[in-house]
C-alpha cells in the first residue's frame, strides 16, 4: 500500500520542469508588484462564498 502512495507521487520531469517555470513567473510578478499574496484564510472564504451562490 505505501509503495502504491509512493509510486503515485512520482512526476514527469517535463511537468515538474513546467511547474517550478511558473512558480518563478509569479514569483517575478509578486516582487514587480504585477501581483500579491493573498492571505490562504481570505482565498477560501472566497471559494466558500462562490460556492455558496
Amino acid at each position: 500500500m505505501l509503495e502504491r502512495l509512493i509510486s503515485s507521487l512520482d512526476t514527469d520531469p517535463e511537468v515538474e520542469a513546467a511547474w517550478a517555470q511558473v512558480a518563478d513567473q509569479r514569483e517575478a510578478d509578486i516582487e514587480a508588484g504585477r501581483a500579491h499574496w493573498i492571505d490562504g484564510d481570505v482565498v477560501m472564504a472566497q471559494l466558500r462564498a462562490r460556492l455558496v451562490r
